[in-house]
């Protein structure tokens, strides 16, 4: 294989480069028509599949404290986990409208425990969180009819507040 294998191309397609060099030179070989975008498309194929294996982990994690939830009937503990794993998954979605849907499923369950405890820190701190990174999607994301940057600046307060809660 005629493939670069210099540790500088790893290190500008974000590979791990104490990795050994034999290593890298496997990987080279492995798509050696992409030439100089080999170790790119090495690292973003990897990365995928990373993310597509969490995804489906935090899943099957939120259909564990669903079941939970079905046998206890109530668990702030169990809801909290499942809005955590919402947003895990919301953070590795590629889609915003998805992205978007686990966001609000997030904050919905998190809004439940609040409901029940208002006192919950841990609660209040994952809304906090989750406001943030529905506000982080975008105008577009937050609302289609014209209202999305009015809607981000409230999510942000909403955050803000919750989070002031949490300081004091």
């Amino acid at each position: 294989c005629q493939q670069q294998t210099d540790l500088s191309l790893a290190d500008k397609a974000g590979l791990p480069v104490m990795a050994p060099v034999w290593i890298w030179r496997e990987l080279a070989c492995l798509s050696c028509t992409m030439h100089e975008d080999c170790w790119a498309y090495m690292c973003c194929y990897s990365f995928l599949l990373c993310r597509s294996e969490a995804s489906t982990l935090l899943t099957r994690a939120g259909e564990i404290f669903r079941r939970v939830l079905e046998v206890d009937g109530w668990s702030s503990r169990a809801l909290v986990n499942w809005g955590k794993a919402m947003v895990g998954r919301a953070e590795l979605a590629l889609d915003a409208a998805a992205a978007n849907k686990l966001y609000n499923a997030a904050i919905d369950k998190f809004e439940a425990v609040l409901e029940e405890d208002p006192g919950l820190v841990v609660a209040k701190y994952r809304c906090a969180l989750a406001m943030q990174g529905l506000a982080g999607l975008g105008p577009s994301a937050a609302g289609a009819d014209g209202q999305g940057s009015r809607q981000q600046l409230v999510l942000l307060q909403d955050a803000a507040r919750y989070l002031a809660d949490v300081a004091s």
